[in-house]
């Protein structure tokens, strides 16, 4: 059978089956056509794991700072570090349209985080604890 030049134009997406123009497909990263619409929501969907993963490994790093800051903490420039980044992976890993995309590593995620808060406040907690028993130990002189 003969197919016209309309014809071999006109290609399936190979995700959703859509008919699309030869000239108006993209290629998936495996090499397959696929239609615009098919690409974007793939490409939202690695870029939300990759978010997830970049959570992850910013916890971790948060968390690392957090450990520094117990032995180490000069000026608290380390606890500072460790808490803001446990804040801030924290509320990544909080937001709705993130929270499903992690998987398995939403509580991996949580953790190093709420850890990283933790170990980052303890110096600054230790030491205004200090200050303040000091300060209210010299009230009753």
């Amino acid at each position: 059978m003969y197919r016209g030049p309309a014809e071999e134009r006109v290609v399936a997406c190979s995700a959703c089956g859509a008919r699309i123009e030869r000239s108006e497909a993209t290629f998936s990263p495996a090499g397959e056509t696929i239609c615009r619409r098919c690409d974007a929501a793939q490409r939202v969907t690695t870029s939300t794991a990759n978010a997830g993963k970049s959570a992850l490994y910013s916890a971790l790093a948060a968390l690392g700072l957090g450990l520094l800051s117990v032995p180490c903490n000069l000026f608290f420039i380390f606890s500072v570090m460790a808490i803001t980044g446990g804040i801030v992976s924290l509320k990544l890993c909080l937001r709705p349209e993130f929270r499903a995309a992690f998987g398995t590593l939403f509580p991996w995620t949580v953790a190093a985080a709420v850890a990283a808060i933790v170990f980052g406040a303890v110096q600054p907690v230790f030491w205004a604890s200090v200050t303040l028993l000091g300060a209210v130990s010299g009230l009753g002189h």
